[in-house]
């Protein structure tokens, strides 16, 4: 068994994949096992992978690509991996980005260490001209409520998860936006230790092509169901467990963050409607939350009642 899979959907990322590999296979891990999904990528991203792949003889016994007939999205490309993956721990990367080749070799050891199921590291935002440095865990507080409240970073590629975790009653997101987000958080209400290390591991290119970037309005709206559609997996998730009182006013912010995709984009009445219809039952409440930011607060009133009433 090796020590960890590492789970890479693959789909039109030419220009990123090579520096992606090379950071893969140049870890100082040893005993790592590599999971390329080809989501019927249209371009020569395959290609240039198999040609990196002759250069590091060594791991090749190790990388499997499989491919979709179909471009079926992130959210299934990494289930498609999962449902392969053979590691004690699993691990995941997007192609457009890369990490820092001593990065499973630390978060590994301090699983090991610490008998850990899920071990996070900071990371770098990388754009066009700098880097910001994100700190993964900004407080002492119990995680769960912090994740859910979005208050420490929910991408799963900064971290390491116990392959086990993923054998409990999890309901896998469909959808490729806050797809993350929905996974995230089953998986830490299921891990009974959390570890960290307070590295900048792992490297996330802002890619201004991306769809996470894209602000047409049909993006939007697609951008807008797809985050919906994921945060009542965990609104679901949370009330299945009996976790809704616990976390009432994170699950309050959970909405309202998760409707703020849209927040400043120009909108059209149509889509505010959507906006303001959506979560209808935290319209009230969000004027008078603390937890958000009074500046916020206004902005959200603001276009509250610019466009129609609460």
């Amino acid at each position: 068994m090796p020590k960890v899979s590492v789970i890479v959907p693959v789909f039109n990322v030419e220009k990123c994949i090579e520096k992606c590999a090379r950071s893969l296979f140049g870890q100082t891990l040893n005993d790592i096992e590599y999971i390329f999904i080809d989501d019927c990528s249209p371009d020569n991203s395959i290609a240039i992978l198999r040609t990196i792949i002759e250069d590091y003889p060594g791991r090749k016994p190790f990388v499997r690509i499989i491919s979709h007939q179909s471009n079926k999205g992130q959210a299934t490309a990494r289930r498609t991996g999962l449902n392969v993956a053979g590691g004690e721990y699993v691990a995941f990367c997007d192609s457009d980005d890369w990490i820092d080749l001593s990065m499973y070799e630390k978060l590994i050891a301090k699983a090991e260490a610490e008998n850990a199921d899920i071990v996070f590291s900071d990371y770098w935002n990388v754009w066009t001209s700098n880097n910001e440095y994100i700190t993964t865990i900004r407080s002492r507080k119990p995680i769960l409520g912090e994740v859910i409240a979005r208050n420490i970073p929910v991408s799963l590629c900064p971290r390491i998860f116990r392959r086990t975790l993923f054998q409990n009653e999890i309901t896998y997101p469909q959808y490729n936006m806050g797809e993350d987000f929905s996974l995230f958080v089953q998986l830490v209400y299921y891990a009974r230790k959390i570890s960290y290390v307070q590295e900048g591991l792992y490297y996330y290119y802002q890619n201004p092509e991306s769809i996470t970037h894209a602000r047409s309005d049909a993006a939007l709206n697609g951008m807008f169901h797809d985050v919906i559609n994921n945060v009542n997996i965990i609104v679901d998730f949370l009330e299945s467990k009996g976790l809704e009182s616990e976390y009432k006013n994170k699950i309050i912010l959970l909405k309202h963050n998760s409707r703020n995709v849209i927040l400043d984009a120009k909108m059209d009445r149509r889509l505010h409607r959507l906006w303001l219809r959506t979560f209808r039952e935290i319209n009230f409440l969000i004027p008078f939350m603390r937890e958000i930011p009074i500046k916020e607060r206004c902005k959200y009133i603001y276009k509250a009642l610019f466009y129609g009433r609460l």
